[in-house]
Order: structure tokens, then C-alpha cells, then sequence
């Protein structure tokens, strides 16, 4: 099953881009508009280049037809795992942090 970050947005108005572009965007307009009005100009002129560049950031080709393509390869990463099988990996280094914690780097089996 794919998480939510591995799906791509196909409309503006995806969950991604009501959660992510526009309540933000509105809490920031209406924010600005109760504290201080004079600002809303650049509120809405910052709004406009952070939603743009998220948008496009997030899916190219809503905005630029032809830019960016929603493949498999695009969607999901390669696989280290193979959940049918064991796999043996050799422990490459152990950073011990603290007396429960350790940061275990191992070098990974070739697939």
C-alpha cells in the first residue's frame, strides 16, 4: 500500500494542496488582515510564490504540461528488502550515542 507521500497529486485540489497550499495560505491572509492590514499586499504576494513553488515543487505537471511524468519509478523507491527471503548484511559501523542509543550503518547485499 502506498503512503501518502508516495502518491502524486493529480488535481489542484487534491488533499496534498488543500493541507499543504491553501489553509495555510488563507490563515496567512487572514492573519496579516487582522494584525496588521497595511502588510497584506506582500502576504499576498509571498503567498503566491510559496504556493507556486510548492505546487510545482509537489506536481510539475499540473502547472507545465508535458513537465514531469507520474511513472512507477518516479513514485516508488528501489526496494533493499526482499520480503520473501533472509538476507545476511555485514555490519559496516556502530556510532554509539548514548548508553540505549547507536547509529548502525551496514553495507547492503547486492540485489
Amino acid at each position: 500500500m502506498a503512503t501518502p507521500q508516495e502518491i502524486r497529486p493529480t488535481s489542484l485540489f487534491s488533499p496534498q494542496f488543500i493541507t499543504g497550499v491553501y489553509l495555510p495560505t488563507g490563515l496567512l491572509l487572514v492573519g496579516v488582515g487582522l494584525t496588521k492590514p497595511e502588510w497584506l499586499p506582500y502576504a499576498v504576494a509571498a503567498s503566491l510564490v510559496l504556493s507556486t513553488l510548492k505546487i510545482y515543487s509537489t506536481a510539475p505537471e499540473l502547472i507545465v504540461p508535458g513537465k514531469g511524468s507520474i511513472t512507477a519509478q518516479n513514485v516508488t523507491s528501489p526496494k533493499a528488502l526482499k520480503p520473501d527471503q533472509f538476507q545476511h548484511f555485514t555490519l559496516k559501523e556502530k556510532n554509539v550515542l548514548s548508553h540505549n542509543t547507536a547509529m548502525h550503518a551496514s553495507l547492503i547485499a547486492s540485489l
